[in-house]
């Protein structure tokens, strides 16, 4: 596929190549990965793919859809679905995600210990369905699609780095995997219908999907196919994304109790113990720098996938056509030459007056298929990340530091903090100790 002259990565073993160094530890392996050169190749097994390290191709290989034919997973682009991710419908969906946050929260107690990617995971999980299907579907109904999604999504990872061939025997997980797949189409399929038959745009993505947005009419109708891969797509965009930055934010902001002390002066100033609403955005600086900067750390799109149309150079290596591209975020967020110190939480590096790689922030992608729901993710997770600094401070606690889990997005398994009401604290004291 390739010529000679791109490096493979050290640490091969016969058959099966670099499958279980990705399988143990795929951020490091990823991450360092950049050390061997600007064009890398491995081996997921008896396959070949090259990775794309160097950040100028990589932005190449993701703008040019002609050269690089995008593949693997259902597109969430702009061309979608974008009007259900206009600037006039974002008011609404900050509304629902306000709603889940207070409701989520709500449970907690002061001192308790909680599990807090799966507190993430039901906060992003209510508001991104609301996002897609505002209504008609019952909190049962609700709570089996995101679990059906979710086991859809979580096998993402395996599927852009294969390490095994890929024709094999169905494995239980693929099973399940499949069946939950068929479900979700069934489910979506049902409010397609009512959607249809009711004829009015509820201001949600399956209202754009279904044909029956104020826009009018689509260019050619969507089939159930089509409409259940988009939905499945954007919510996978809008859940994995605001869930696992959200749960992210809160254990890096524990390590820098200057940054978190600043998060909730912000808190106190603009929302004054109140929920964070839509029109609080442009005063939520503080809280925008942490959402970027922890995207930076983590990116929901953390590998990216693309297979070479025809014969072309690259970087100055000849690529064969069918050669198969993966491009990560998380490598080029990761480089010391971009991100001096990468692995340190720095939300000040979006300040105005420091300078910063903008070509090399790849958090949700670039090109045609630049992740259309990134407006969504970031004004979710900028509001969820405010309400609940203006009535809690979460706490570290011994055993709760988590693992990276890299599979759909990255998401901290085992994170675990104690929720402290800051409703407790003398307001003449908050600014001390908050």
């Amino acid at each position: 596929m390739t010529t000679s002259g791109i490096p493979t990565a050290p640490g091969a073993l016969p058959l099966v190549g670099h499958a279980p160094r990705m399988l143990r530890d795929p951020l490091r392996f990823v991450a360092g990965l950049a050390a061997h050169g600007d064009l890398v190749q491995v081996r997921p097994g008896t396959s070949r793919v090259v990775v794309v390290c160097r950040p100028d191709l990589v932005r190449e290989v993701l703008l040019d859809d002609g050269r690089f034919v995008p593949g693997g997973r259902p597109h969430a682009g702009p061309g979608a679905a974008g009007p259900a991710f206009d600037a006039s419908r974002m008011p609404g969906y900050a509304a629902v995600m306000t709603e889940h946050v207070e409701r989520v929260t709500g449970r907690w107690k002061d001192g308790r210990i909680v599990d807090v990617a799966a507190e993430a995971r039901d906060i992003a999980a209510g508001a991104a369905f609301g996002a897609v299907v505002s209504g008609g579907a019952s909190r049962a109904a609700a709570r089996r699609c995101v679990r059906d999604a979710r086991m859809v999504l979580d096998g993402a990872y395996r599927r852009t780095f294969p390490p095994v061939p890929p024709v094999r025997p169905p494995t239980p997980g693929g099973v399940r995997r499949a069946a939950a797949h068929r479900r979700l189409r069934q489910a979506v399929k049902g409010f397609t219908d009512a959607y249809r038959a009711e004829g009015a745009d509820r201001g949600d993505l399956l209202s754009v999907l279904a044909g029956v947005h104020d826009g009018g009419e689509n260019e050619a109708p969507r089939t159930d196919g089509e409409i259940a891969d988009q939905a499945l797509a954007f919510f996978g965009a809008g859940w994995g994304t605001t869930a696992g930055t959200l749960a992210w934010a809160l254990h890096l902001l524990a390590g820098r109790p200057d940054v978190q002390r600043r998060l909730h002066l912000e808190a106190d100033a603009v929302l004054d113990g109140g929920g964070a609403a839509f029109e609080h955005l442009p005063h939520l600086e503080v809280t925008g720098r942490i959402v970027t900067e922890t995207l930076r750390m983590y990116p929901p799109l953390w590998l990216l996938t693309r297979t070479v149309s025809a014969d072309t150079e690259l970087g100055g290596h000849l690529l064969r056509a069918g050669t198969d591209l993966v491009c990560s975020p998380y490598l080029v967020h990761r480089r010391e030459d971009l991100y001096p110190d990468p692995g340190r939480f720095d939300p000040d590096r979006w300040t105005a007056d420091r300078e910063r790689p903008g070509d090399a922030y790849l958090a949700f992608g670039a090109g045609s298929r630049r992740c259309a729901g990134d407006a969504f993710a970031v004004t979710a997770t900028t509001l969820a990340l405010a309400s609940i600094a203006a009535r809690w401070r979460l706490l570290p606690v011994r055993g709760g530091t988590p693992r990276a889990r890299a599979a759909g997005t990255i998401s901290p398994e085992g994170l675990r903090m104690r929720t402290m009401s800051r409703a407790a604290v003398p307001s003449r004291t908050r600014e001390g100790t908050a």
